[in-house]
């Protein structure tokens, strides 16, 4: 019979006197893997904050092997077997996978010198234990961003945990890699160790969870063994009621064409690459991991040199070397990895809706308040940015909120191309409907879209054609009638 490892008894939690988690509990046995699922907002990031010491519940208790769980910081939580992949990526770049995993946590009490040559071997057999394919040496500054959440989770594994807190690690994963991430946590099951996944993805619960808790609105209104419902069952009580349709019908494009891409090579894997964009059009672009769909996007963008080929944006060719170029041309960006590359975490709403936009609210050389105030909260009603407070810093939002203010900024410089890369990765099922909603509005009203994605059946169903990349080369060009 397996025992139980962690319970969490009546967690309640409240910011500025609104409730976020209201008396929560659940409990996860040794073995078992244990999916708390909820929409964005349910209270799951600060179900986890609390349980690995980020912040305290106002009430309620948590034990861990039987002893009540208190004052608990990452090192202690490393020596009580208790493993964290955190949803903000927390790897440093230049350095090395081993130094990444290994030395900055050097574990031998009073280590001074560092023997390479132990945490190399170290890395490389858990790389192979793993099948990940990688060298020890290699920088992770030169992984995507798929890989490297790879590697965050090695790094949890690397302490051998009990348990093991995943907080949405599989968000930017294609179909390849999620099959390896649960590979990964088979064995981890096979060995005894117990995970907690935290996520919004239904799919990731129907093939990975033992038994599903649900979050809504803070409270714990589910927890049922996997094969005790259907997946049906799960989405109503997820959204409180029978599920709506999520997309959207393509709109109608004009036959002007905004931007022409010829014979483009860049990067390590972009060979011979044509295309066109016309005005309103959403183009969706999906391929495998490293077939060179996001490298598209930032050599568009100005990120990535281009080798040879022409670009062309409204029949003129231009020069694009740097952000300020692409932006100067009319074109946005909407990064994958949000926490890194797209938003200040710190930083106000408002603050971040500005960063791209300053021209359009200063005069000589000073912000004016009367603009700015005017265009954020024109921006926060347009994208339906919650709550709609534009002085709350943006890591106080919900993953699909984040989103929403990820999208505001770039609107706010009025592209007439607008670059999105994996941009409903992180985020729950009714965020995903707005943002497609959202996506066909702004095409409505003209811009033109490049859509990255993963998701084969997301580019499928809101783009008026799709681009298949493989090893940097369009295989296919598809395209849907507007209906």
């Amino acid at each position: 019979m397996k025992t139980e490892l962690l319970r969490a008894d009546h967690i309640t939690k409240s910011y500025n006197r609104i409730r976020v988690l209201n008396h929560t509990s659940f409990h996860i046995f040794t073995g078992e893997i244990l999916a708390i699922i909820g929409e964005n907002g349910a209270g799951k990031s600060t179900l986890v904050k609390i349980l690995i010491g980020e912040t305290s519940a106002d009430s309620g208790r948590i034990y861990y092997k039987g002893q009540l769980l208190t004052a608990v910081n990452s090192a202690k939580l490393a020596s009580m077997g208790i493993g964290v992949v955190h949803q903000k990526p927390l790897l440093v770049p230049f350095l090395t996978i081993m130094e990444n995993i290994y030395v900055i946590r050097r574990t031998g009490p009073g280590e001074i010198f560092i023997d390479r040559r132990k945490y190399i071997r170290q890395t490389q057999e858990l790389l192979k234990n793993f099948q990940l394919d990688f060298s020890p040496l290699t920088k992770v500054s030169r992984l995507s961003f798929a890989q490297q959440r790879m590697i965050e989770i090695l790094k949890a594994i690397s302490i051998h945990p009990q348990l093991l807190i995943l907080d949405e690690p599989a968000h930017p994963f294609s179909e390849q890699d999620f099959q390896l991430f649960q590979n990964i946590l088979l064995k981890l099951k096979q060995m005894g160790t117990s995970v907690l996944l935290i996520t919004h993805n239904i799919d990731e619960v129907m093939s990975l969870a033992d038994r599903v808790v649900v979050l809504r609105d803070g409270s714990t209104v589910f927890n049922k063994k996997a094969g005790q419902f259907l997946k049906s069952t799960l989405l109503q009580v997820l959204l409180a009621g029978p599920p709506s349709s999520t997309y959207t019908s393509p709109l109608r494009c004009e036959d002007q064409e905004v931007l022409r891409v010829e014979h483009l090579a860049a990067g390590k894997v972009l060979k011979d690459i044509t295309f066109s964009l016309k005005k309103g059009e959403v183009l969706g672009i999906t391929g495998l991991s490293g077939s060179g769909k996001s490298t598209l996007l930032y050599t568009l963008f100005g990120l990535e040199r281009v080798k040879h080929g022409e670009i062309f944006i409204h029949d003129k060719k231009c020069s694009i070397s740097s952000p300020r170029d692409a932006i100067r041309q009319g074109l946005g960006l909407i990064v994958e990895n949000r926490f890194e590359n797209g938003l200040i975490m710190h930083m106000t709403t408002a603050s971040n809706l500005m960063l791209c936009s300053l021209n359009r609210i200063s005069r000589w050389g000073f912000v004016l308040p009367h603009l700015e105030s005017y265009l954020v909260n024109y921006l926060t009603e347009k994208l339906g940015i919650s709550p709609p407070s534009p002085y709350l810093t943006v890591d106080h939002l919900s993953g699909g909120n984040q989103q929403k203010v990820l999208l505001a900024k770039s609107l706010a410089a009025k592209p007439s191309i607008l670059l999105m890369d994996q941009p409903t990765s992180a985020i729950d099922m009714t965020s995903k409907k707005e943002l497609y909603l959202t996506i066909s509005q702004i095409a409505k009203e003209g811009t033109s879209i490049i859509l990255v994605s993963n998701e084969l059946h997301e580019v499928c169903e809101i783009c008026n054609r799709v681009l298949v990349i493989n090893n940097g080369r369009i295989d296919e060009n598809l395209s849907r009638q507007p209906h």
